[in-house]
């Protein structure tokens, strides 16, 4: 769900700031319309390669949950995690992935503070913005 709202949020900065004033076409994965939109609108977040590639990890996660209905071979995604962040995000049991409680309210807060970020560097002027 912080995924979808997330990429509700830059969707709309999308189509408010690039779409109407510009004749370009609408990435179609979340991590490269922030890209355009952050990009666009001269904003510098921190340790964005990073949050990039974690954006793109639960994307691959996501969508692989449901096309498989929920049961997916979880080490591919616990390896890419545990290389990325240090950490094991997820507990595996018969085939199903399931976020820790610890690990969701990390993901929420992670996905929260992108969005956050970009708009008070947007709403406040400050393009060059710091993250937690």
């Amino acid at each position: 769900m912080s995924y979808s709202l997330l990429e509700g949020f830059f969707d709309e900065e999308y189509d408010f700031y690039i779409s109407k004033n510009k004749n370009s076409k609408k990435p179609g994965e979340l991590s490269a319309l922030i890209n355009t939109v952050i990009y666009d609108r001269g904003v510098k977040v921190e340790d964005w390669r990073r949050r990039r590639k974690v954006i793109d990890l639960f994307k691959d996660v996501r969508n692989a949950v449901v096309h498989s209905n929920g049961r997916i071979d979880a080490c591919v995604y616990r390896g890419g995690f545990l290389k990325l962040l240090g950490v094991d995000l997820f507990e595996h049991a018969d085939g199903y992935l399931t976020l820790t409680f610890d690990a969701s309210l990390w993901l929420i807060n992670e996905f929260r503070s992108i969005a956050q970020e970009y708009a008070e560097a947007v709403f406040m002027g400050d393009r060059e913005i710091k993250s937690d």
